[in-house]
């Protein structure tokens, strides 16, 4: 199941990103999470994929900053024992979801990925290849706002 972060599972998002991306990545992993319960303009939104209370799997949506109409995905991450179980199809998806709920207008989620992690995400809607300013390329997929009834 994929919900949104709740405050008391901060303290093991930040353990989990820290597991799967390493230790020298807690200190921004604890600001991106202290980001989303703040009063910050685009904060981020963690959404959390959970087995038994564990999470096995987690991303990050945000308004880009520096254009109009575009979001972005970032931490992705899908705990190393749960691979390969569609964990990252829904998380990925609970992310496109949760930005259509938030959009007024048609817009575009992008993200950056290494080559090797390109094919899952082309597997999951998103397109292009353009590489980015690393060894990675840069995806994007459009998305169109949720109309609620």
């Amino acid at each position: 199941m994929v919900s949104l972060l709740q405050p008391h599972q901060s303290q093991q998002l930040e353990d989990f990103l820290t597991l799967v991306f390493g230790e020298s990545f807690r200190p921004l992993a604890q600001a991106y999470i202290r980001c989303m319960f703040s009063d910050d303009y685009r904060k981020p939104a963690f959404l959390v994929c959970q087995e038994d209370g564990t999470i096995v799997g987690a991303a990050a949506v945000s308004e880009e900053f520096f254009t109009v109409n575009t979001w972005g995905i970032s931490w992705m991450a899908v705990h190393p024992d749960h691979q390969n179980k569609g964990i990252g199809s829904q998380v990925i998806e609970a992310c496109v979801d949760e930005i259509a709920q938030r959009i007024k207008v048609p817009s575009t989620v992008i993200l950056s990925v290494y080559n090797d992690d390109a094919a899952f995400y082309l597997k999951n809607g998103f397109s292009g290849t353009t590489p980015d300013h690393e060894t990675g390329v840069y995806l994007s997929r459009m998305v169109n706002p949720r109309v609620l009834h």
